[in-house]
């Protein structure tokens, strides 16, 4: 008899969903309330995958048909108040990694705003079940190749919040939040962990005109269920007042608590303070600089209406990652394209990391992820929201596109970039440059990505550099193809670097409106200076996509 393997825990499982059950029922009677629609899909995808290395080895190459079945369903509202978009999906896999059993793989992707109270209370929830690497070294794309380095990850975001108006004193935000991260299976160092975070903030109000004040607080708790406890806290407070409207000066101060394991002088605890200047002459440019024992100067240009550019260094001798620091953030908008770039160097764990993680169909077509696309767009339906991030009509975006958006956004594959799964905090240097262009008929995407790892503890360097292309073609009437690139360069702590390299080209017919059929077919390869983590993999893929 086959064996049959869990890839999930249903002990976890039970867990998100003990924990979001609550959240979806507020959400169903709020949007009754509301009088709002439900959009609600089932769907039904079924696949075969030959591989000619299905175990991904570098010596003990073999052959296998796996085969995917997998229901799932779409639930999607959106009106001006409350924003909801699930997509889950059971994948059932025969004989992944040649193993001659059935695996069973949860996937979600859940984003939700409600606001409670009209423009004060509100409440934001997200949660995930994705199948991830544990270590960034011997990298699969999916579950096709089985589990020998892989572990299901959990994650789950709830944070209600007040925007409170006090008259024309003060506006603000108080914002409470609880995230849990935890893995099932493999063979993972990360802890579960159960964070709590509070924020509040005050800014001054119209009564407040030569003089202006803010005042913020800011406390994250990381309980770990194995490794050491990681805690971050910040207390600032400024005061500014204005010549002109060209000319302001300020005074800023606060204080820095930061609790982890390290074992070099990046966290120094204790209080801050900075004195500065304004120059404004136009909307276009701006100049801000302070100084201090965290001094810091900031550009902001505007030179047209579609650029914005901001760029700060500072150098900090209180909080986390201290010395010199650099943050930039650039794009560019035209009638066809998006441009944009981003530098930052903070620090993080790697849950943070995982809670930010959304990968899958939108990721790859256009550079980032969906929770973002759905933050920064507006619009009933995903032709509008798609018309609205590229800049163009919504009679010019495509039905190959919204069906590869909205059919697509659960085939959730590994994200290639993730750090090792450990406890340590670490310090990230990261640069993100990438462009979305649009025509009638196709939407090309390139970027490219560059980030140093600096782990606190072990003092492990982990060095990732990489570039991704994809082009999403309409050549003909309901039918599309889809050609995507990913090159990455991984350097580990051992000075041993591993390069990959991943070409896909697949064509999707759109067969009747509630199906659709794809064929792929994907080279892999990985080349390193380790010769057990040298393979190369050759894939065929047939499917049908159904929309009930």
């Amino acid at each position: 008899m086959a064996a049959i393997e869990a890839k999930i825990s249903h002990r976890n499982a039970k867990k998100i969903f003990k924990l979001s059950l609550p959240v979806f029922l507020f959400a169903v009677s709020s949007q009754q309330v509301f009088a709002v629609n439900w959009v609600i899909r089932p769907t039904l995808n079924v696949e075969e995958v030959y591989s000619d290395n299905i175990n991904l080895s570098s010596d003990d190459e073999r052959s296998a048909l796996v085969t995917e079945v997998s229901p799932g369903v779409s639930l999607r509202t959106n009106s001006s108040v409350n924003t909801f978009d699930l997509n889950y999906r059971m994948q059932n896999l025969y004989n992944a990694g040649g193993n001659s059993g059935l695996n069973t793989n949860n996937q979600l992707q859940y984003n939700s705003r409600y606001q409670l109270l009209r423009n004060s209370l509100y409440l934001d929830s997200s949660s995930t079940i994705s199948q991830q690497n544990v270590s960034n070294r011997n990298i699969a794309s999916d579950n096709i190749t089985g589990g020998g380095n892989s572990t299901t990850v959990n994650t789950l975001s709830i944070s209600p919040y007040w925007r409170p108006h006090l008259q024309s004193f003060a506006d603000g935000e108080v914002r409470v939040g609880y995230d849990r991260v935890s893995t099932s299976g493999g063979q993972s160092a990360l802890s579960s962990t159960n964070t709590y975070s509070q924020n509040i903030r005050l800014n001054s109000g119209r009564d407040f005109s030569r003089f202006t004040w803010f005042v913020a607080f800011n406390n994250q708790e990381q309980n770990n269920s194995d490794g050491d406890d990681v805690q971050f806290q910040n207390s600032s407070a400024e005061l500014r007042t204005y010549f002109d409207r060209e000319w302001s000066v300020f005074i800023r101060g606060g204080h820095s608590e930061n609790r982890f394991q390290t074992t070099t002088d990046s966290n120094r605890n204790g209080f801050f303070y900075t004195a500065g200047a304004q120059w404004r002459p136009s909307a276009r440019f701006s100049v801000q600089a302070g100084y201090g024992n965290n001094a810091f100067v900031t550009v902001n240009i505007r030179p047209i209406r579609r650029i914005n550019w901001s760029t700060t260094y500072s150098n900090n001798d209180i909080g986390t990652n201290t010395g010199d620091r650099w943050q930039s953030s650039l794009r560019y908008n035209t009638r066809r394209s998006v441009w944009t770039f981003n530098y930052s160097e903070d620090t993080f764990t790697t849950q943070q990391i995982l809670l930010q993680q959304q990968t899958g169909t939108f990721a790859d077509l256009f550079g980032i992820s969906y929770s973002d696309f759905l933050n920064q767009t507006t619009g009933a339906s995903t032709a509008e929201r798609l018309s609205q991030f590229l800049g163009i009509p919504v009679e010019n975006v495509s039905e190959p596109l919204v069906n590869a958006v909205d059919n697509g956004l659960n085939n959730l594959t590994f994200a290639a970039d993730l750090p090792t799964l450990t406890d340590e905090v670490f310090i990230s240097k990261r640069a993100d440059l990438s462009v979305v262009f649009s025509t009638g008929k196709s939407v090309f995407n390139l970027s490219g990505y560059r980030e140093r790892r600096e782990f606190e503890v072990s003092q492990n360097q982990e060095d990732i550099l990489g570039f991704s292309g994809s082009w999403n073609w309409n050549f003909a009437r309901r039918t599309s193809s889809n050609i995507r690139f990913l090159w990455q360069s991984t350097e580990g702590f051992d000075a041993t670097e591993d390069r990959r390299f991943e070409a896909t080209v697949g064509v999707t017919r759109n067969l009747f409106s509630y199906l659709n059929g794809r064929v792929e077919y994907r080279y892999l390869t990985q080349q390193s200076d380790l010769s057990d983590n040298e393979f190369s993999e050759n894939r065929i893929s047939a499917s049908l996509s159904m929309r009930f």
